[in-house]
């Protein structure tokens, strides 16, 4: 797993590239108060208790967010389904896997799926990837002509 030093060093290089800060977040949430950004720990609540970021914590987390990732890419949900990328984006690189820049995360089709699929297959979560969400899997869009952003 990271250590604090290298979350801390990953959340500075994430910079712009994460415009709405969920990725940051779930970095910065696995951090003990004390190793928190002095601005950041001096608004945590008096309660604050860090994530778990311990493999099978991570894996927990992703495997529970995984069916609204899911829901939010077949609805078309684009604000959620790029949130959700950003989620699984922090949750792979905190489990430290080798292959982490092999995920192709700047191509990621249809609202997310071939990247979700990917997901799935490679940390053997349970979903069906059929119907409308096969094709989308595949990069194509949901439906032949879908004019709710599945071909931009």
């Amino acid at each position: 797993m990271r250590t604090c030093e290298a979350i801390r060093h990953r959340v500075e290089e994430i910079g712009d590239r994460d415009p709405f800060g969920f990725e940051r977040e779930d970095l910065l949430s696995t951090l003990p108060k004390e190793e928190l950004p002095p601005e950041i720990a001096a608004n945590a609540p008096a309660g604050y208790k860090p994530d778990g970021a311990d493999r099978e914590a991570v894996l927990s987390r992703m495997r529970d967010y995984m069916d609204f990732a899911i829901e939010k890419a077949r609805d078309h949900r684009g604000l959620s389904a790029l949130r959700s990328i950003s989620h699984f984006k922090a949750w792979i690189w905190l489990l430290g896997d080798e292959d982490y820049e092999a995920m192709s995360w700047d191509r990621h089709g249809p609202y997310g799926v071939p990247i979700l699929k990917q997901i799935c297959e490679r940390y053997g979560f349970e979903h069906e990837f059929a119907g409308i969400l096969a094709r989308m899997a595949e990069g194509k869009p949901c439906t032949d002509g879908c004019n709710n952003g599945c071909t931009s």
